[in-house]
């Protein structure tokens, strides 16, 4: 880079506090700052930030700077540290971002099926009340209590075809008066729904 008389008369003037001496290091630098945070992964914008940030550490501690130690090993030391740094935060900036938006997303997605759900299962509940007693009590036991099918004919005196018709007239029943076709699968994958 840079002749070792030159690096001297660098440090000594930034010693001194002389602006040109700062603004020469960075002419004499800068490039090969910046290309090494590139190497680092660091976008055009953080590496330039890096090269700054190295500039400034430089300035506020001129006066501890000395002409027998490597002034650009110092350098890329701090552009290194930096650039960790600013990766650091980058991860963790995205990480947060990342997580504020999916916990966004799924909270507004479970208070939407929460809303949607407490609704029709009110609607459900409603429909259901309006079906003849025997038809409610095997569509509660079916679809609420578990009860499979042999059970609930068992249970309730009756054939298992009656069971299945019972259930199968009531989604019928259900579907009808919602007119929507979406409810009726759903009725069959959660039947449990109020």
């Amino acid at each position: 880079m840079a002749k070792k008389n030159e690096i001297k008369d660098l440090v000594i003037g930034l010693n001194e506090g002389k602006v040109e001496a700062l603004r020469s290091l960075h002419t004499k630098y800068s490039t090969a700052l910046y290309r090494a945070c590139r190497k680092l992964f660091l976008d055009h914008e953080d590496a330039e930030e890096v090269v700054q940030d190295v500039m400034v550490s430089i300035w506020e501690h001129r006066t501890e700077l000395r002409s027998d130690l490597s002034l650009s090993a110092y350098m890329y030391t701090i552009a290194r540290n930096s650039a960790l740094k600013r990766g650091r935060s980058k991860i963790m900036y995205f990480t947060i971002e990342n997580y504020l938006r999916d916990t966004r997303i799924a909270t507004v997605t479970n208070a939407e099926e929460e809303f949607i759900g407490n609704e029709t299962a009110q609607i459900i509940e409603f429909l259901i009340s309006k079906l003849p007693a025997k038809k409610q009590k095997v569509y509660i036991m079916s679809r609420i209590e578990g009860l499979s099918h042999v059970e609930i004919a068992k249970k309730m005196n009756l054939s298992i075809r009656t069971v299945e018709n019972h259930i199968y007239q009531t989604n019928l029943f259900i579907k009808d008066k919602l007119h929507l076709d979406v409810f009726a699968p759903l009725l069959m994958i959660y039947p449990c729904c109020y």
